[in-house]
């Protein structure tokens, strides 16, 4: 499935999730952008968003926390 229908999918479902895991480096969009777009529903914006990743850029995490993202697991 791809990410964009996953996202409509999330939109349309009335089961809210408890959390939503997100990959850092997913096909089509990366995950900057996903929390991004995840953020801007109101729908969403008590449900806690948790990235994962390798990477571990101090500057880019604290980008993706200060976009809404809840945690960074590395």
């Amino acid at each position: 499935m791809e990410l964009l229908d996953s996202l409509s999918l999330l939109n349309l479902n009335p089961n809210k999730p408890d959390a939503i895991f997100l990959d850092l480096y997913i096909p089509q969009m990366d995950g900057k952008e996903c929390l991004i777009n995840i953020r801007k529903n109101i729908e969403f914006e008590n449900i806690p968003v948790i990235i994962y990743s390798t990477e571990f850029n101090l500057d880019r995490i604290e980008k993706l926390l200060s976009l809404g993202a809840n945690r960074y697991l590395r």
